[in-house]
């Protein structure tokens, strides 16, 4: 990524309660704008996750893949519009109701695959440990959630990892130039928390798609969990926002876009 235009200072602690609120109240306060500018790529999540959902098994590879790309890319949307309808004037953002792929959101797709393999890489470094150094020894002693309780301890690192990394997104999404190390440096001392509302806060939420029991592919059920999903999705990145702005909040705020360029917002 590009150097950060000038270092963090010392972050003080964010207030994770205030985070979790604000992240279901910022939506729902502006519900209009948020359902303005989001429609649209909200609509292809859904029909992308049902597909790769009923007939992932059905499809060829080359298929697959191809919607897999796709669904990335409509994400990529959804989360660069979504971040700044919360970092920026709502209104100005949600008058370009159709969202347009710009530099930035090729910016943003980067830092998100770079901000992933790292992650996937501590994680995988933390599952052959697993595999190999703790499960054979696990195995000799009782009780047996101890390997479940293992499991959670050696992922936390990539978790950590991930929270801490993950606000070079939305200021990517806001235009600033800026890095991994930035990030990095941004969210010393407020680590866990940050675990809290990057780990902790999806898994939440999630919960009621792990409540509903169906058996076989059920286009109904499906349809509804996915759309449950990608709202429920909105939560967890106006999140990170939210925390990326408590973060930032000594720092001087980043303009929107000219209104005579509504379609970059």
């Amino acid at each position: 990524g590009v150097a950060a235009s000038q270092s963090p200072a010392m972050s003080t602690p964010i207030n994770v309660a205030k985070i979790v609120y604000g992240a279901f109240a910022v939506p729902w306060a502006n519900r209009a704008a948020f359902a303005r500018k989001l429609a649209t790529p909200f609509a292809f999540l859904v029909i992308f996750g049902v597909v790769e959902t009923l007939w992932i098994t059905q499809m060829p590879s080359p298929l697959l893949w191809g919607v897999i790309a796709l669904h990335l890319l409509v994400f990529v949307l959804f989360a660069v519009s979504c971040h700044r309808l919360v970092l920026l004037d709502t209104v100005t953002v949600a008058k370009a109701p159709l969202p347009r792929w710009t530099r930035r959101e090729t910016r943003f797709l980067w830092r998100f695959i770079v901000l992933w393999f790292v992650s996937a890489a501590v994680g995988f470094t933390c599952i052959a440990l697993l595999t190999f150094a703790v499960f054979p020894w696990l195995k000799k002693i009782e009780p047996t959630w101890l390997a479940s309780l293992a499991t959670l301890l050696f992922m936390l690192p990539m978790y950590y990892i991930l929270a801490r990394l993950s606000l070079v997104l939305p200021a990517t999404a806001v235009d600033r130039r800026v890095n991994l190390g930035w990030a990095w440096e941004l969210s010393e001392g407020n680590s866990w928390r940050l675990l809290l509302v990057v780990g902790v806060l999806p898994w939440i939420v999630s919960i009621p798609a792990y409540l509903i029991d169906f058996a076989g592919p059920n286009v109904v059920v499906t349809v509804a969990m996915t759309m449950l999903g990608a709202a429920l999705l909105t939560v967890e990145i106006s999140a990170l926002s939210l925390a990326y702005r408590e973060l930032t909040r000594n720092e001087p705020p980043t303009p929107a876009p000219p209104p005579a360029f509504p379609q970059t917002a």
